[in-house]
Order: structure tokens, then sequence, then C-alpha cells
């Protein structure tokens, strides 16, 4: 759910429109020169001015000098758009050496070029001998930008329901269901098939693909089938977030509900693990960084030693003071015999985790879902813990797949 940077129309046309930089010590060539002032308008910008200093180049307007942009010598000389510093098609520098201390010796503005969408082209010579071109651009470029998160205690805000058939084949529909994931962490679609297939079809058109695990590229939960996981039963399950025991835990989960349960209960929880952290770390700071900085082991081993995955995570990941990721399941949690910390740490651990055990099983921190036939929620297992109540009698058959953000 990440604003999308807009290409440019003249990235695919620049090594073509800009002209080819001499070796060192070496004046572009007269026919280089021409390429440029063919393709230019007449004139170039006559109120650009330029202040070359010791270590930055201020280039503003003549007359609003406070509205300056400043750079670096370094960061003008790597962003040269010559072709021979820069592929054009790919959108990529080459990766062309630059000496240490290498200074602006010169600047000067050039035509605009048309069709290249920058209205400001600059020509530089460099200390290295190197001659460059380069666009300047004095309002900010559209960065990729997140959608503000939206914390909940006990429900995620409202929001327009998200028609599975829709999703499929409307992107404004798609784009309705990124922003809800962001904002919310979870969302509810509805309108499913009830057959199997349904999660990995819509993680396709989320992400284009399914993460697969060494469940498959998705797996069933029933009650009825041997309990070599806790989730194939009927009892119970806490919150918690999926796959702690691998080195990336996948960032988000879809889970299919083709059948609820027969005699009712099954209904599925769901809680801000981020609400939660931020609380605790208002109310209880000192083992909020207790469980930022103690980093406790996970492990699956199941019946038949298939696999034996283990890892090692914080239960708060934050970076910058920003939570970033909720690792925590306590089924998983192995403490036994790989956990690498001292008493006082131990000590530590236990008092916060107790905490923030309280926090997640707090009824007014948890969202009740009665999930229907066909409805599939999609979550953030980064941010949003599940689980559910117990229930009673067959019938409930869930479908589960994962994808990732960075998809």
């Amino acid at each position: 759910a990440r604003a999308r940077h807009i290409r440019p129309a003249w990235l695919p046309h620049i090594a073509s429109t800009l002209p080819r930089c001499s070796l060192p010590n070496r004046r572009f060539s007269s026919a280089a020169a021409a390429s440029v002032r063919q393709t230019a308008s007449a004139t170039p910008p006559a109120n650009l001015r330029f202040a070359v200093g010791g270590d930055h180049v201020k280039i503003f307007p003549a007359g609003a000098e406070d509205s300056s942009v400043s750079l670096s010598h370094e960061q003008l000389r790597e962003n040269c758009r010559c072709s021979e510093c820069y592929i054009g098609l790919a959108h990529q520098r080459k990766g062309v050496e630059i000496g240490q201390g290498v200074k602006v010796e010169s600047i000067r503005p050039l035509p605009a070029v048309p069709g290249t969408g920058h209205e400001v082209w600059v020509e530089l010579t460099f200390s290295d001998g190197h001659h460059g071109i380069l666009p300047i651009d004095l309002t900010p470029p559209l960065l990729p930008t997140r959608i503000a998160k939206t914390l909940w205690q006990h429900t995620p805000q409202a929001a327009d329901p998200i028609d599975y058939t829709t999703t499929l084949h409307d992107d404004a529909h798609l784009l309705a269901l990124y922003e809800q994931l962001e904002r919310n962490g979870l969302v509810r679609v509805f309108n499913a098939p009830r057959t199997a297939g349904a999660v990995k079809t819509l993680a396709e058109r989320l992400g284009g693909m399914v993460r697969p695990t060494v469940y498959g590229e998705t797996f069933h939960v029933t009650a009825n089938r041997a309990p070599d996981n806790q989730a194939y039963t009927s009892l119970a399950l806490p919150p918690h977030t999926d796959l702690p025991y691998l080195d990336s835990p996948p960032g988000v989960f879809l889970f299919h509900c083709r059948s609820p349960a027969q005699q009712g209960g099954g209904l599925s929880t769901y809680v801000d693990g981020f609400y939660v952290a931020e609380k605790m770390r208002r109310e209880h700071p000192e083992e909020f960084e207790t469980l930022t900085q103690v980093k406790v082991p996970f492990r699956d081993v199941p019946e038949h030693h298939e696999w034996d995955l283990m890892a090692e995570h914080s239960t708060i990941a934050v970076e910058h003071r920003i939570i970033k990721r909720i690792t925590f399941n306590e089924a998983a949690r192995y403490s036994l015999l790989a956990w690498a910390v001292t008493t006082p740490q131990m000590d530590a651990f236990y008092s916060a985790i107790r905490t923030f055990r309280r926090l997640v099983s707090d009824p007014s921190h948890t969202h009740h879902i009665a999930m229907g036939a066909g409805e599939i929620t999609v979550f953030d297992n980064h941010r949003v813990l599940h689980g559910r109540t117990a229930f009673t009698g067959g019938g409930r058959e869930m479908e589960g797949g994962y994808s990732e953000w960075s998809n």
C-alpha cells in the first residue's frame, strides 16, 4: 500500500538526448554538443543562480537564496546523466569510480530539453577532468510514501467491504485493499469461492506470488487430522504471530474460511500488536525496552523430524523509535537449552513478557470475527496477532497462505 513512484517520461529517452561525455581532460565533442543544442529550447533559464562553495554547491532562483537546493560536489559528480556515467534505459548509474575530493570547477545552465520532464539542466566541469550534464529540479521529487497506520484498541477503523471477485479484476478495489491493510493491518474480503485455491489466487493478485513454506504454498486447518500442530485441534488458540522460527517471518497472512464450525465457537480473534506495544511503552517503559533488546529463540520440529527450524527475534522490533514488527508465539518459544542470555536478562524478560501476554490477552484489546464461509481475512503478520476461540463438533475448514510486503 505504498504510493508508487511515478516514472518520468524522460527516463527511457535520457541516453539519446544527453551528450556523450569526454574522457578525463577532454571536452564534449562538437557533435555531442550540437545534439543537445538541437533538442533544447532557444535560451537557458535566466533566473537561476549558483554558488560554488568548499563543500557544497547552492542552486537557487535569482533573489530567492533562502529557497536554495544544496548539493555536495560528490553528489553532483555521481549523478551525472551523460552516457558514460548513466544507463538511460535501465535508469541506473554505471558505477563509475569517483576520486576522493572531486570538486565542481564550473557550472552553467543549459536550455531545457523538451520531453525530458525537467525544466532545468546544468553543464558541469569537475576537478577530475570530467564534463557532465545533470537535470536540476528546485521542487522535491515525488517519493514513495506510506499510508499512516491507524492503531486500534478493539475494533479496526471502519472500512468499505472488499469483494473477492471484484478485487481480482478491478484495480480500484485492489488499491482499497492495500490501503486498508496498510492502515488497519487487517482486511475482510467477502464472497470468495468455498473451494481450495482461493487464497493462492488472491495472494497472486495482491503481490504476484504466494510465499511457499515447509507447509506448502497453502495449508489446510481442520480439527480432524493428526494434531502435530496446535492449530489442528478444537482448542482455543491464544494471540500469536505465525512462523517466528523463520529468520524472516512472512509479512502478510491470508486466511480463508471454507466452512465455519457447525456447533458454534471457533471465532477468529485479532489483536493490534502495535497498539499493545505503544501502550506498554507508555505504561511500562522499562519492560518495553527489555522486549526490544532481549532476543528469544523459537523452534518448530514436527513429530517425524522432517525439518528442524529455529530463529531468534526480539518480541518488539524497533527502528528509530518506530515499531516495525511484533514476534510473539508462546507455543513456539524455545527457552530450555538454546537461550544464551544472562540470568538478569532472563528475569527481566519473564517479567516483561508476562505484562505483554496479559495485554494481548485482554478482552478489551481483542477483535472477534465470526467468519462465514467464503470470507478471507488478510492481515499484517508483523503487526496483528491472531487466534481463535474453542469450538465443538466438526465442520470448521480453513485454508491459509502467506505473501510478502515486498511483493
